[in-house]
């Protein structure tokens, strides 16, 4: 397993993808038992993957293909920092076998000291891909390394589905509402249509959030249509949004915004 900065990956996934380092136990030196300096210890991150499928996140694999693997993102800063991640971000390729629906990525691999990473704020994410495809996206997951401490962060990735986020503001007419405005009101739905056919996904939300993300919804090549709606306690409408329409997921795990809806009150 490599560590490396991705424009150096560019060069070709296969080069990487089974170069993991065999440790002998037999090695490794006797306990330490003397006093503690953290300077004197490696930085390290521990991540952990698995991978699901639907609503009730089923388990799900890894796709078959060349060169397949899980590949971990690790880039410096805030994800508003990370603009250039083909030079800013190191990268480590592990295993993503047929029939493997879970696995991890440590940094510094085998504790190799020279593959430390510096102390710090990360921007982390995986990829998973096969014959140099990338089928799924893990979201982005923010993490300060302090120097001689191990942190600790797992993904959890859909496959064949992704989400839609979205934020709501209730009107009435050329007025904005507040959600205690709307009597009997008891959250807000979105109606997910998967064009072209009768499937809806439908998700629920309090109306005080203000935003939330929808359920996961499956893959479907003609897109989406999107309604937004103020319900009632019993889940009769009080009132309904525009159409938003959506293109087909471009990867597993993927989140389109809707940007904010108007739902006009009845």
């Amino acid at each position: 397993m490599k560590h490396l900065v991705l424009s150096t990956l560019l060069f070709g996934i296969a080069s990487t993808a089974s170069g993991c380092i065999i440790v002998d136990d037999d090695d490794d030196p006797p306990p330490y038992t003397g006093p503690i300096d953290l300077g004197s210890y490696d930085t390290k991150l521990l991540t952990s993957w698995k991978l699901v499928s639907g609503k009730d996140k089923a388990p799900a694999t890894c796709q078959p293909g060349r060169n397949a693997a899980a590949t971990l993102y690790t880039c410096p800063g805030d994800p508003s920092q990370c603009t250039n991640p083909a030079s800013q971000a190191f990268v480590d390729i592990g295993d993503c076998k047929v029939g493997q629906g879970e696995g991890f990525v440590d940094v510094p691999y085998a504790n190799d000291p020279n593959l430390s990473l510096p102390p710090g704020r990360y921007t982390v994410w995986y990829e998973f891909s096969a014959d140099n495809r990338v089928y799924s996206k893990s979201l982005t997951k923010t993490i300060d390394l302090v120097e001689g401490r191990t942190e600790d962060i797992d993904f959890e990735v859909q496959v064949g589905h992704g989400f839609f986020d979205l934020a709501w503001m209730l009107t009435k007419g050329a007025a904005t509402l507040q959600c205690a405005d709307v009597v009997g009101q008891g959250g807000i739905a979105l109606d997910t249509t998967l064009t072209g056919t009768q499937t809806v996904v439908a998700s629920e939300w309090d109306c005080p959030d203000g935003e939330g993300r929808s359920y996961a919804t499956p893959f479907n090549t003609p897109g989406y249509v999107n309604v937004a709606t103020v319900i009632a306690g019993n889940g009769d409408s009080l009132g309904t949004s525009l159409d938003k329409t959506a293109p087909n997921f471009q990867f597993g795990n993927e989140a389109q915004d809707l940007g904010t809806v108007a739902i006009e009150v009845d």
